[in-house]
C-alpha cells in the first residue's frame, strides 16, 4: 500500500538555519533543485532530510505510530 502525504518541512529546515546548508535553501531556485536519495530528500548543497523524519513530520499526531517515534526519540 502507498501512502501519499503533504508535508511542510519549513520548520524543520528553519531550525537548523543557523548552519550555512540550511540558510542556502531560502533561495528558491537552490530548493527546488532536490533529488531524492535512498528516500532522503537531498540537495546538492549536502543538506538531507531522512526519509523516517518526514514519516514523523506527516505521521506525528497519529496514536498508532507514537511508540515508534519514542524509539527513534523524535518524542518523550
Amino acid at each position: 500500500m502507498i501512502h501519499e502525504y503533504t508535508v511542510d518541512i519549513s520548520k524543520f529546515i528553519k531550525s537548523w538555519n543557523a548552519f550555512h546548508l540550511a540558510k542556502e535553501l531560502e533561495d528558491d531556485a537552490v530548493f527546488q533543485n532536490f533529488r531524492i536519495d535512498y528516500g532522503a530528500l537531498s540537495w546538492a548543497n549536502g543538506f538531507d532530510i531522512a526519509p523516517e523524519y518526514i514519516f514523523f513530520i506527516a505521521n506525528k499526531l497519529n496514536e498508532k505510530y507514537q511508540t515508534l517515534f519514542k524509539d527513534w526519540g523524535y518524542i518523550k
